[in-house]
């Protein structure tokens, strides 16, 4: 994985980018923030997929439904937060 170090590379790293997948996801301005920064060093808005990992994200399902433009169930860092039995229901919900 490259390290975007320069605002010139980050900003072409954003305008480059097809959509963003938004690791350990809490709370709907863990989202804001990313959207603030991709309009700091970006000229359009790209798509933000919020990965499901923690139980707090599970607390506040619909915010971040409603602020994200797609979901991804990390089912691995999910199941070391939440008994591992439970992660297929969860996922199916989500789904």
């Amino acid at each position: 994985m490259t390290i975007v170090s320069s605002i010139s590379q980050r900003s072409n790293a954003v305008s480059n980018s097809a959509s963003l997948p938004l690791s350990f996801v809490r709370y709907k301005e863990d989202l804001s923030d990313l959207k603030e920064l991709i309009k700091k060093h970006g000229s359009h808005e790209i798509p933000i997929i919020s990965k499901i990992e923690k139980p707090q994200a599970l607390d506040n399902i619909d915010e971040i439904i409603n602020h994200s433009n797609g979901l991804m169930v990390a089912r691995g860092d999910l199941g070391v937060e939440v008994p591992a039995e439970q992660v297929p229901l969860v996922q199916k919900n989500l789904v």
